[in-house]
């Protein structure tokens, strides 16, 4: 596994911003924004992690964090990028990985994180009816900050 660690920090070099590797095959690498759509689809060409198993992110309060976790030839490999979290943007990945698009979906009605040139932005969790601008995985956000009629409606949804 070092080996690998050693060979992504040979290659990826300076787009690198950090890589470790916390347990036995298994990687942690955050790059640059700019450089990640590269990387990624090295990492599924060259280094044969060809599976997503899903897109995460993290609020940091300051900032997010978007995670991409890719398996393959027995090892774990997230690879993460930041998004600012005033203006929260990150480019698709379904031009390499079509399936994304359901991971890419849900960052940005959950975390409210937009993903430029998505093929289809649709709702995929949360009612369309949702009150625009409240992101349920936000750590400043609660159910208090939804209406009253919202509140009600959805009890009335789930008793029915």
């Amino acid at each position: 596994m070092e080996n690998l660690t050693e060979k992504l920090s040979s290659k990826f070099g300076q787009d690198i911003v950090e890589i470790t590797n916390p347990r036995p095959a298994r990687i942690y690498m955050r790059v640059k924004n700019e450089s990640f759509k590269g990387i990624l689809k090295s990492l599924i060409n060259d280094f044969g992690l060809t599976h997503l198993s899903t897109i995460s992110a993290v609020d940091l309060k300051t900032e997010f964090e978007v995670v991409y976790h890719l398996f393959g030839n027995n090892i774990a490999l997230s690879i993460a990028i930041k998004a600012d979290r005033n203006d929260p943007h990150i480019d698709t990945i379904t031009d390499i990985i079509p399936g994304a698009i359901v991971y890419e979906r849900e960052l940005q009605e959950m975390m409210g994180i937009e993903v430029n040139n998505i093929p289809d932005g649709r709702r995929l969790i949360i009612p369309e009816d949702w009150p625009k601008d409240q992101f349920p995985l936000r750590k400043d956000w609660s159910m208090d900050m939804l209406p009253d009629s919202f509140n009600d409606g959805l009890l009335r949804k789930w008793q029915d």
